[in-house]
C-alpha cells in the first residue's frame, strides 16, 4: 500500500513480474513522480506472459524528457483501476503504452488535461499495438476511461491509437479536445467495439480515423468525423 503523498524517482524496479499488487490511497492523493527519461512505470513481460497484476489508486508524473508514462507489454489477465499519468515528452510521449496487452480490465484510467494542467502534455494518449511476442493487444476492456486535451497549440494531439489491437471493448469515457484525432484506428486492427464514448475534438482533422476493419460504435457521440 502506497499512502498519501509525491514519491520523487528516476529508477522504478521490481515491477515485471506476475501477481503484482500495487494499491495507492487514490489517483488524487497518491502520485509517484519519475524524473528520468525513459518509462516512468514499466510492466514488461519481455517476451513472455505477465499475469493477475492489480494496479490501483495512483497518479504517475513524468517531465518533458519522459517517453511513456504508464508502459505495459505482454500483460494478460490483469486489472488496472483509478490510474492518472501526465506529463511527458510533448513530441512523442505516450501517457499509455499497450504492447501485445491482452484479457485485461482498465477502469478510469486517465491521460487528461481536463483533470489537472499539463505543461508537458504527452502526444498520445492511448497506444495499443503489437509486442515482440508478435501478439495484437487483443480483448481489453476500457470502463470510463478518458483521453482529453486542451485548446491550445501544444497540448495533446491523439487520444487513442490503435495500430494493432482486436476485439478490444471501450465503454463510456471519452476521447475529446485533441488537437489531430480523437481516436486512430489503423488497417491492422479489427473488431473493436465504442459504446457510449464521447469523441468531441472541434479543433482536430477528425474525431475519429477507422481505416480498421469490423469497427463498431454504439451510441458514441462525435462532432466531427
Amino acid at each position: 500500500f502506497i499512502p498519501n503523498g509525491i514519491y520523487k524517482y528516476s529508477v522504478l524496479t521490481g515491477l515485471s513480474r506476475s501477481n503484482l499488487k500495487i494499491t495507492g490511497a487514490g489517483s488524487a492523493v497518491t502520485t509517484l513522480y519519475y524524473t528520468g527519461s525513459s518509462e516512468a512505470f514499466k510492466l514488461d513481460g519481455n517476451g513472455a506472459f505477465i499475469t493477475e497484476l492489480d494496479v490501483q489508486g495512483i497518479s504517475i508524473k513524468g517531465n518533458t524528457n519522459c517517453t511513456t508514462l504508464f508502459y505495459a507489454r505482454d500483460v494478460a489477465r490483469s486489472i488496472f483501476k483509478d490510474i492518472n499519468v501526465y506529463e511527458a515528452n510533448n513530441s512523442s510521449g505516450i501517457g499509455f503504452n499497450l504492447l501485445g496487452c491482452q484479457l485485461n480490465y482498465f477502469e478510469s484510467c486517465l491521460c487528461s488535461q481536463n483533470r489537472q494542467s499539463m505543461s508537458f502534455p504527452p502526444y498520445i494518449g492511448c497506444y495499443m499495438a503489437v509486442s515482440g511476442m508478435l501478439l495484437n493487444s487483443t480483448n481489453n476492456t476500457f470502463q470510463s476511461c478518458y483521453m482529453e486535451g486542451g485548446v491550445t497549440a501544444g497540448d495533446m494531439k491523439i487520444g487513442y491509437w490503435l495500430q494493432t489491437a482486436d476485439q478490444n471493448t471501450f465503454i463510456g469515457g471519452a476521447s475529446e479536445a485533441l488537437r489531430t484525432y480523437g481516436l486512430i484506428i489503423s488497417t491492422a486492427s479489427k473488431v473493436n467495439t465504442f459504446i457510449g464514448t464521447a469523441f468531441e475534438s472541434t479543433s482536430a482533422t477528425a474525431d475519429i480515423a477507422d481505416a480498421g476493419t469490423n469497427n463498431s460504435f454504439i451510441n458514441c457521440y462525435s462532432s466531427k468525423v
